[in-house]
């Protein structure tokens, strides 16, 4: 458990006295029944006394929990440090599209529709099974295929703007008779383009070195996830900080580094009826993102930031204080990430905010606007001069 900070040691304790005097006891009562010294209650009143969890558990007991100011409950990627969340962020990309792969396998109809789609006419994806797979392992070392890979992947990082017909064009096939285009390779048939791409994006796994193959329960030498933890904002939203149309910037960068500037390059049409949606399995492609910045009882500063490959909806601006719980509350979707870096030093909070401006593509700001939500909530702005 983590320790009580100043301001909650002051609302645990005058919680209970206040029960206690409600109830006709004393404090002297009080400290008796909770098993603490008479003299611990002054300096937790202070908020300098540590208020341990046996004792948390006692107060909740006998008094019930403390009421605190209305606040924000979502589950998050908590980090410490902004700089944190940046030196990580293509790391995570690349290993949620590594696990989004290893799910679609997991999926029978999924896994089947694919063995079905490359099986030559003699076999059946489902009474041939490990033969296929078996031949599916064959391919992914086979120097013709990997040839195909290799000049796909730079047409895919070589096409830019609104050209799109170095893709729609290339030559995935290697027989083309009366019109009909397969790609016959360690004895498998690849029936359309959507096959072959899929294919592709499976050919980044085989190269990551992770222990990847059809067909094997051996677990792949992944990251772990990272955790979403509970975490509950309060104070006050003071900033907001909203962007579309991110194709050309930093945030965006990992799946250009892995696949190009071009989803259409691995969107499969529909693929075989199974109507995949593009999150299942392309790398992370953030259509909208959005920043708040907290100035939280305790006068910390936290961001939330949040990252949709859809679209961020809300219901109300940072001005309205109705207490309506619509307040913007967009739904987290399941490929959503929503991070929350925590106790953003005062002294260093503009040049964090420009550095999160920066990595939306967002222009500079003088932030007077933010200064003036600080003043309004009762924080520090550096540089003003306090008239009392």
């Amino acid at each position: 458990m983590e320790q009580l900070t100043k301001n909650d040691t002051i609302l645990w304790i005058n919680h209970a006295i206040t029960y206690f005097k409600s109830i006709g006891k004393t404090q002297k009562d009080m400290a008796k029944l909770l098993g603490i010294e008479e003299s611990r209650l002054s300096e937790m009143k202070g908020g300098s006394g540590l208020i341990s969890q046996n004792l948390m558990v006692k107060i909740v007991e006998y008094c019930g929990a403390p009421r605190r100011n209305p606040g924000r409950y979502e589950e998050v990627e908590l980090y410490n440090d902004l700089q944190q969340f940046f030196d990580n962020f293509k790391s995570i990309t690349v290993n949620r599209f590594y696990r989004k792969l290893q799910k679609l396998i997991k999926n029978d109809d999924i896994y089947s529709q694919l063995l079905d789609a490359v099986s030559p006419h003699e076999l059946h994806y489902k009474a041939d099974k490990e033969t296929i797979e078996a031949m599916l392992n064959e391919l992914f070392i086979s120097e013709e295929f990997l040839d195909k890979c290799e000049k796909y992947s730079k047409v895919l990082l070589t096409t830019v703007g609104y050209d799109e017909r170095p893709i729609e064009g290339f030559q995935w096939w290697n027989i083309d008779e009366a019109g009909c285009r397969i790609l016959s390779i360690a004895g498998l048939i690849i029936k359309d383009f959507d096959s072959f791409k899929l294919l592709y994006l499976f050919s980044k796994l085989f190269s990551a070195n992770l222990g990847f193959k059809f067909g094997s329960d051996t677990p792949l030498n992944l990251q772990p996830e990272v955790p979403s933890e509970p975490v509950i904002l309060t104070g006050k939203c003071i900033l907001i900080m909203k962007r579309g149309s991110l194709e050309s910037t930093i945030i965006n960068s990992a799946f250009f580094d892995l696949i190009g500037k071009k989803k259409i390059g691995i969107e499969l049409n529909k693929y075989r009826g199974l109507k995949l949606k593009s999150e299942q399995y392309m790398p992370d492609y953030w259509q909208e993102v959005r920043c708040e910045l907290y100035l939280s009882d305790n006068m910390n500063y936290h961001f939330l930031i949040y990252l949709s490959p859809t679209y961020i909806g809300e219901s109300a601006d940072i001005d309205d204080d109705s207490g309506n719980p619509l307040k913007w509350r967009g739904d987290v979707g399941p490929d959503d990430r929503l991070i929350i870096i925590r106790n953003v030093n005062s002294l260093s909070l503009y040049q964090k905010i420009e550095e999160i401006r920066k990595w939306f593509g967002l222009p500079d700001d003088s932030l007077f606007e933010l200064k003036r939500e600080i003043a309004k909530a009762g924080g520090y702005v550096p540089g003003a001069r306090v008239l009392l």
